[in-house]
This record gives structure tokens, sequence and C-alpha cells, in this order.
């Protein structure tokens, strides 16, 4: 039975309280699974309780796993980065006794590494044991009474020179004793994190009493040596500490039979000594049996030995690499050993090994003071990078990153990490796992305090979340569709509130509802700027929410190098409170130069650059939210919910509480009884559009003309004003869901052309809605007729074109004289259906369905937009840098006939003027012609020199300014020796 069957759970609770000697002898039947050896070690517990045995295991396996249960587990703790400092003066000037480090190599080289490993204090202590050991018994008395030089005595040899050892044995017996100062507040601050880790591990043993027994395993020899010297100096009394090196514990090279280590143990097994420091050599001669706990504080060693390739793709399944070049460097995950290389083998791929002939030749070129390998022919082990830090928002291939972090390691220069792959792995998407749920909670904080709980969190979440932020999805569509929402129903708001407003007031009125201002104060107003997550993610500087590096700092406080270390580090920007401090990239914010809002918990002016509790967001980023959030909230719950989450952000919207408080507040208008409209004229408009009136009576409206009459309030104009806000959104609602992979930018541009004059017209046209049109002017009548007779040649010429190429037929409109009142009869009777059904866009939507979207699908293809040659033009001289380029159009009058002169002018030279009777269709061949001239001949652009210019210009002021700054220099250092020379 296994250990976590109930009935061996009944039996250890029953028999736990019993004397030994009472417990009866029980046969069990264990079943391990499919394998006669897969025993977990834990079950030999119960063998021991219930005075039992376990049979069918072989011996050397059951030895295997006894011996599991006397091993205490290994202790792995993790600390702080070190922050390396520069050394104090006295080690400072130890390194000028021999600059070159042609004598003492070593000794400086293990020098750094026990500052680095240890701190200060280890330093010192190295040098004053190396004065002790090797400085005063080999340096002559003459010298150091100073009776003889150091020129007049026979040098040693083995030994560095004597005038060497003489300006070191001076240094050193004026520097001072090290002293164990593990207060980070003091000047005198002389540890590593790694040793003050170590003591904050070791000190919790005291309460065991004389039952402790402890072991630290370190990477060198020398580690150990001056670790217990350390050791000895704290405040920790109850160690009694020894180490054991693989040369022996006093580094005796006479010392061959390891009795001093045989002492030692015996003196760790009697309690005579409770912790002993070695070395991951000594590990393997050790008996673990008495210790109860054991520190790691080096790397697992790396040995190949004779290991079939079988238990090395055991080993590599989840195991984690460091190349011995020091703690620094990188950490690789095995992926599988490589028996068809060895360190004299090309490396395939694209890594930088790749570039040379052999992995050693890379490693003796790239790695400083390579100690070379024993064993040329050893298989290598392929693995794959881990970074230090990881980025779950950013989007990386599989292929590009095996591709590029490919990396093959030598087994005798490899170390195993302490730390499994799936550990550092969880570890490294922990941050940005953290950071996400911080922002769900975030927008969930916001959907109940704001909305309710009514708008779809996913949908919260992205409409809270700028392109700055640097994630798969943000506001952008959201914002597109949630603009085009805010105009329908300030539109119907403005419409329904003042149903005496002509058309300009009405625009004017809408303005300033959805004016980015506007958004913004209302916004602000709300707190809806406190839950705006345009900070990236950067896991470089992520701290966990509720931490502050200021404030451990604070706390603990640090010593003067670490204080002039980070005094040289750059200051970044201010922390958003959303994140509680964790570090994040600077947003890439276009609207740099607006002014900025602050939104802070704290009151007052502060310094930008270094204010870290501030959020800074530009007014027209707040605005962009608050359409975004519309967007949202529209898509999770129609009409209704869009006007709730613009009312609770605070849009100026008063006396309307609901959608159908717009049906009852309307006034409805009545039309000019002078001009009744047929019934066989509804009938065939309804028939057309796909849709009954519920008050055919505004059909007359939306289809007068004011021509046709004098009042405006008979005409259709407020009718075009309502219908031009709900052609605009379901015009982005039908982009929005058709288009679902196209960005903001591609979907305004294809909205803009399908919504123009020309589109609007052409529809009107074809649809036979033109025909309606009841309007008092023959000057209008001409034009339209001229547009139907021209519209009707071009489309046949472009179905022509198409034929011919085997392609779409393209945007056949453009350069037409296109009379707007077209574009607006379509405008007009959308907004008369959507008054008929009491604001509900039923009416508006079947029109839409029925005449304007069959069209849409046929010419709003994103590959079948063209683009008007005056863009295009102005985009040819914009790449140039041209400051001499003007496309201007001038209006004449001659005997009553008004005319368009239409000219394109570079550097004073006319490359193109053109008269004609419409000024639409006057600037469509003009640019055309200009680029027409421009494709026959390119030189002509040769005229232009403004992009030298320009470059001129900025070179010559950035030599100005460097100017400025040097006189300004000059007379501050001049003022100065004034001022000494006074003194």
């Amino acid at each position: 039975m296994r250990e976590d069957h109930t009935v061996a759970k009944t039996l250890l609770q029953h028999y736990i309280s019993l004397d030994e000697t009472q417990r009866p002898l029980l046969l069990s039947f264990l079943c391990g699974g499919r394998s006669s050896t897969n025993y977990n070690s834990s079950l030999f517990l119960t063998e021991e309780l219930l005075c039992s045995k376990i049979y069918g295991l072989p011996e050397a396996a059951r030895n295997v796993q006894i011996a599991r249960l006397a091993k205490p587990d290994d202790i792995f703790a993790l600390y702080d980065a070190e922050i390396i400092t520069n050394p104090s003066a006295s080690m400072a000037t130890l390194y000028r006794v021999d600059r070159n480090e042609r004598w003492l190599r070593w000794e400086f080289a293990a020098s750094r590494y026990l500052r680095k490993d240890l701190g200060e204090a280890g330093a010192k202590l190295f040098w004053k044991q190396y004065l002790r050991d090797v400085v005063e018994p080999f340096l002559p008395t003459e010298i150091k009474t100073g009776k003889k030089k150091p020129r007049d005595m026979a040098q040693p040899p083995d030994l560095p020179p004597l005038n060497v050892l003489a300006d070191l044995w001076r240094l050193l017996k004026n520097m001072d004793q090290p002293k164990i100062d593990m207060d980070r507040s003091s000047q005198s601050f002389s540890v590593t994190s790694k040793f003050l880790k170590l003591c904050q591990v070791l000190a919790p043993f005291e309460a065991e009493g004389e039952a402790f027994r402890g072991i630290v395993l370190v990477e060198r020899d020398l580690t150990a040596r001056i670790l217990t010297t350390m050791l000895q100096l704290t405040n920790l009394d109850f160690l009694r500490i020894k180490f054991i090196t693989s040369s022996g514990p006093n580094t005796d090279p006479e010392d061959t039979d390891n009795t001093r280590n045989s002492q030692i143990m015996e003196e760790f097994r009697n309690g005579t000594i409770n912790l002993l420091v070695t070395t991951s050599i000594g590990e393997d001669l050790l008996d673990l049996s008495p210790a109860t706990c054991v520190v790691r504080m080096d790397d697992l060693p790396l040995d190949l030995g004779e290991k079939p390739i079988s238990e090395w793709e055991t080993l590599l399944a989840d195991a984690v690499f460091q190349e011995q070049r020091g703690s620094t460097s990188s950490l690789y995950l095995g992926i599988r050993l490589r028996p068809d290389l060895n360190p004299r083998s090309k490396i395939p791929g694209q890594s930088v090994e790749a570039d040379y002939d052999n992995l050693l030749e890379c490693y003796n070129a790239l790695w400083q003071y390579f100690p070379g390998v024993r064993d040329e022919k050893q298989p290598l082990i392929e693995t794959i990078a881990l970074p230090r830090t990881l980025n779950l928002f950013q989007r990386i291939t599989p292929g590009n990153a095996i591709k590029d972090l490919r990396h093959y390691c030598i087994p005798e220069l490899t170390k195993v990490y302490p730390l499994s792959g799936s550990i550092l792995r969880t570890g490294l998407a922990c941050p940005s796992i953290m950071w996400r749920i911080n922002d769900l909670l975030l927008s969930k904080e916001l959907n109940a305090l704001t909305f309710r709980n009514q708008i779809n969190d996913s949908l919260l979440l992205q409409a809270l979340t700028p392109n700055s932020a640097l994630m798969e999805h943000n506001y952008q569509r959201l914002e597109f569709f949630g603009d085009s929402f805010l105009k329908h129903m300030s539109s119907i708001y403005v419409i329904v509130l003042d149903p005496e407003a002509q058309e300009e007031q009405l625009h004017l009125r809408r303005a300033g509802i959805v004016q980015n201002t506007t958004l913004q104060r209302a916004a602000t107003t709300c707190g809806l700027p406190e839950y705006i997550l345009s900070r990236a993610f950067a896991s470089k500087h992520w701290t966990p929410p509720g931490y502050s590096n200021e404030a451990r700092r604070q706390g603990q406080g640090t010593s003067q190098g670490a204080r002039e270390a980070e005094a040289e580090l750059p200051t970044t920007g201010g922390i958003s409170p959303i994140h509680d401090g964790a570090g994040a990239a600077e947003d890439d914010d276009s609207d740099t130069d607006m002014e900025q809002l602050l939104v802070s918990e704290l009151t007052g002016e502060g310094d930008r650059k270094n204010d870290r509790t501030a959020h800074w967001l530009a007014p027209k980023r707040v605005a962009d939210v608050v359409e975004s959030v519309t967007g949202a909230a529209y898509l999770s719950g129609g009409d209704e919910l869009g006007l709730m989450a613009c009312k609770a952000m605070g849009l100026p919207i008063p006396n309307v509480s609901r959608w159908s408080d717009f049906a009852r507040k309307v006034t409805i208008p009545c039309p000019n009884e002078a001009y009744p409209i047929k019934q066989e004229h509804v009938d065939e408009i309804e028939r057309t559009i796909g849709f009954k009136f519920s008050r055919p009576e505004l059909l007359q409206l939306a289809l007068t003309h004011k021509s046709a009459t004098a009042s405006h309030s008979e005409t259709y104009e407020r009718f075009e004003f309502l219908g031009d806000g709900v052609l605009d959104f379901l015009t982005v609602q039908y982009l929005y869901d058709k288009y679902q992979d196209l960005g903001p930018g591609k979907l305004t541009a294809l909205k803009s052309s399908l919504v123009s004059l020309g589109p609007l017209s052409a529809i009107c046209v074809e649809s036979g809605l033109a025909k309606h049109l009841i309007y008092g002017s023959t000057d209008l009548g001409r034009r339209i007729e001229a547009f139907e007779s021209a519209l009707s040649v071009a489309r046949g010429a472009a179905e022509e074109r198409a034929k011919q190429s085997d392609e779409p037929s393209k945007e056949y409109w453009n350069g037409l004289s296109t009379p707007k009142e077209l574009s607006d009869l379509v405008e007009a009777i959308l907004g008369a259906l959507l008054m008929s059904e009491d604001f509900n866009s039923r009416g508006a939507r079947a029109m839409f369905d029925n005449v304007l979207k069959p069209f849409f699908d046929r010419y709003g293809r994103p590959d079948s937009t063209g683009e008007h040659p005056a863009n295009a033009l102005s985009v040819v001289f914009q790449k140039r840098k041209c400051e001499f380029f003007r496309n201007s159009i001038q209006e004449n009058s001659i005997r009553g006939v008004k005319t368009f002169t239409r000219s394109v002018v570079v550097h004073d030279v006319v490359l193109v003027e053109l008269d004609g009777p419409d000024a639409a269709t006057t600037s469509f061949t003009t640019a055309q012609m200009a680029l027409d001239a421009l494709e026959g001949d390119p030189d002509f652009l040769s005229i232009c020199d403004c992009a030298e210019r320009i470059a001129e210009r900025r070179q010559t002021a950035h030599a100005n300014k460097y100017e400025r700054r040097h006189m300004a220099r000059m007379v501050e250092e001049q003022e100065v020796a004034e001022v000494d020379s006074l003194i």
C-alpha cells in the first residue's frame, strides 16, 4: 500500500503513540508502480516506525533509499544582487604596488574575487593572512629595519621582487584590522548580501543548542578559509567553526594522509565543533549523516565521468547550467548531450561561436584568463540561453529564439545551477503575470465603482490600455469605435434639446461635447486617469507591488560606496502609482509638446523628472480613453449602456438618463404643405431602402432642399446633420466587424473614402434616390444632370479597365464635379429614419444594409481605395523635405462666371497650372498632371536642395550651441580663478 493510502495513514496514527516494544509486527504488501524499485524513500519511515520489513527491493537500492533519509536537505538561499562599488582608499593603494600585475597577479585576482564574493572585509582578511604567511617570513629583517635596501639583497626564488614585497609590507602593516560590520546604514559596512544572508540562515539554529550540526559548501578553498575567519568575527557566538579544503584544513602540503580531516570530522560528530566549511570536493569525502542542515553557497559541480548518455538525457531534462566565468555569467537551459561535437569541433548555426574554427578558439578569444581544458574529446552540451528577465508581452517566435540563443557548453568548464529550469522559468514569468493581474484588478475596480460591473471586463481592460503600454491589444480600435458612437449620440442630444438651432449651431454644440478638452476634464473629475494603464512593462525594473527600493534603502541604509555608485546612475521619470512603483519604460507619446496632465496622489507642483509618485498623461490620451471606454460600453450593452457610461464619466449631457428620453423630449418638425410628397414616391423610396417610415411626413422634409423653401426649418439641413452622425457610426461598426485585423489608421482612411462626397453622391445616383430630391434651383438641376452623365461614363470606363486587368473596379468617381446636395440627401434620409423610429437605429441600419453596404462591399476594400493625387504629390515633396513647394488654388470671376486656377510651384518654377470651372475637378486633374510630369522628368527634383540646407542649419546650430557652452565654461573658470587669487 502507498504511504498516502487510508490504511497506512490509520496505522501510522494508531501506533505512533505506542512504545516500540508494544508495536505489532505487520506484513505489508507495497505497490511500487510499474517498477519494482520505484519506492518513495519516506516509505522507510513507516518501516522504521512499525518495526516492519519491506520485501521485494534489492539490497543496493534499499541502502540508497535509506541513505536519502539520513542526508539532510540542502538550503538554497536567494539574496539581492550585489552593487559592486569602488574599493576603499587603503585597498586601492595596494594595487599601485604592482600596477601591471606582473608579480602579484594571482593575489590581486584572489582579492577581487573575495571582495566580490564576501565583501571588503574578506579582501582585507586575505591580505592580512598573506602578510602573515608570505611577506613576513620571507622579507629579510634588514629591509624591515631599514638597514639595507632591497636592491642590496639577494632575490629569493619563486617570489616577487624584494622591492615589491617591501612596499607591500609597509602598506599591509599600516592597514587597519578588518571588522565585520553588517549594518547597511554604517559607513564601514564591509560585507556582501551573500554573507549577510548566510548569517541570517545560521542565526535561527542557535535554538537547537548542542544538537546543531551545520555544513557550509563554498566554491573555492580560498573562500572556505576566509569565510571561516569572518564567521568567527561575527556575533554568532554559538558557532564553533573549522574548515576542510581539498588540501587539508591548514593547507599543509605534507599532510597527505588526511589525518587532520579525520580529526576534524571526529570533532564534528562529538560536538567539539558544530559548523564545517568545505568545498564541493570536500563534500564527496564527508559523511553528512551527523549534519542537521547543509547550506550551499557554491554551484553544483558538473562531472561527466563515465555516465552513459541515457543518464545524461535525464539530467538535462530540467537542468540549468552556468559557465565558470563568474557568478554573473549567463544561464543556459540544457537541451541534449552532443557526442558528435567536442571542443575542437566547428559549431553549427549562426551564433557567435560559429564564427570561429572551433569552440576552444572562441573561448580563448572571448574569455579573459581562459584556463583551457584537460579533455579535448569530451562531448558538448547543447543549451539555450535563459534571459535574465522575461517579458511575456513581447512577441518572439520560437524559431527565432532558439536560433539566436543556442549555445554549446564544455562540461569541464560548466557548473550546474542550484535552481531547476522549471523554477527559473516560473520565476521569470511571475513579473509579467503579476503585472497583468494588477491590470485586471484595476479594470475590475473601475468597472465596479463607476460602471456597476456592466461592461465586459476584457473590453474594459483593452479600453484602458494605450499603445504606449506595448500590449498585444490596446485601445486604438475601441477609440475609433467609441469616437463614432459619441458623435452619433451627441448629434441626437443637440437635435432633441435645441429644436430651433440651425446646422452651424448644431455643429458647434456637438463639438463642445465631443472635443478632447471636454472629455479630458470630465474624465479627470470622475477619477478615470488613475486607472489608465499607460506604462509599459519593463521586467528589468519590475518590483513586487508594495515593494519600494527607496523605502528599502531608507530602512536599511547603504554604504558610502554604494551611495556613490547609485548617485552616478541616471534617474528615470515618474513611476505610476497604479503599479505600485513597478519600473516601466517611458511613454512614447506623440503629444509631448502638449500641456501634460498630472494625476497624482500628491498635491502641488513638483519636478516631473524626479517625481516617482506621479503618473503623467497627455490630455489627448485621457480623451482617447474616454472614447475607447464608450466603445467598450456600447459593445457590451448597446445604446443604453453606451449612454450610461457617458453619464458615469461625467460628459455634459444633462436632462437625459435613458435612451428612451430622446424620443420623449424630441419635437417632431412639420413639413411644408405647399410641397406635398406623392405616395408613390414614398412607396418607391421605401422599397429602395427596404424599410417603412413610421412617420412618412418626415421623408418630405428629408427630400426638401433649401432652394425649394424660404424656411430653414422646412429643409433637410437638420436631418442631414443627424444622418451624418448615424452614417458615420454605422460605417464604423461595419468596418470594425469586417476588418478585425486593421488598425485605426487604415480604418479611418477607409471610412473617409467611403462616406466622403464622391461615393455618397454616386450611391445616391445609382440607387435612384437622386430623382426624388425637391429643389428650386435650375443651376442645381444642371449640375446634377452633368454629374449623372459623367458618372455613367466614368463607371463604364472603370468597368472596362477592370475587365482588361482582371482586377476589381476601383473608385471611378474621383475627379468628377460632384454636387454636395446628393450626399446630403443620403444623410438626410438616414436622419429622418432615425427620428421616425424614436432614435432606434433599426430603420437607418436597414437602409445601410440595403443601399450602402452593397456599394461598400464592392468598393470598400482596403486594397481598392485609391489615394488622391494631391495627397500623393504632397508625400513626394515631404520626403525630400522641400520648403518651397506650393499647391495653391485661386478663385476667379469673369462676367459672373466662376473659374478656378490651380497651380503647382516648386522653388518658383511652375510645374503645372490649370484653369477649370470646378474646384474639386481642377485640383484632382492638376495633381495628376504634376505626378505624371515628375514621372516623365525625374531630374526636375534636382532643383530642390532643401535637405542639404536643413542639414547645414542643424550643423551650424549644433556648433553654435557647443561654442556657447564652451564660452560659458571659460567665463566660469575665469571667475573661479579670480576668486581663488583673492583668497
